[in-house]
């Protein structure tokens, strides 16, 4: 499934803020104040229907965003930045961050 580089970010940014299989306040509220209520819902809606191998899937899918080692980096501090929204990066964060960067 292709999305635009809007609606990728803000997927990347949910299945990011899902790393400990929840998604808290916080992160919602980051999510939002970047996306848009419209958008996050879109997205929230999408990923909830999906597995995770589907969720991966997408992901690689959707490589044209991240195709350069610059633009590998910003999707890289875009999800850190998810991470990080309550203080700091827990092991299953630490562990999606080895995951994309194996795949990606």
């Amino acid at each position: 499934m292709e999305l635009n580089v809007n609606q990728f970010f803000t997927f990347l940014a949910i299945y990011a803020a899902n790393a400990d299989a929840e998604i808290d306040q916080q992160e919602v509220n980051l999510i939002v104040k970047d996306a848009g209520e419209d958008l996050y819902s879109e997205m929230r809606t999408l990923f909830d229907k999906l597995s995770d191998k589907e969720r991966l899937e997408i992901i690689t899918a959707n490589s044209t965003y991240y195709n350069t080692e610059e633009s590998k980096a910003k999707l890289f501090e875009r999800m850190i930045r998810v991470f990080k929204v309550d203080g700091h990066i827990n092991a299953s964060e630490s562990a999606v961050i080895r995951l994309l960067k194996h795949l990606l």
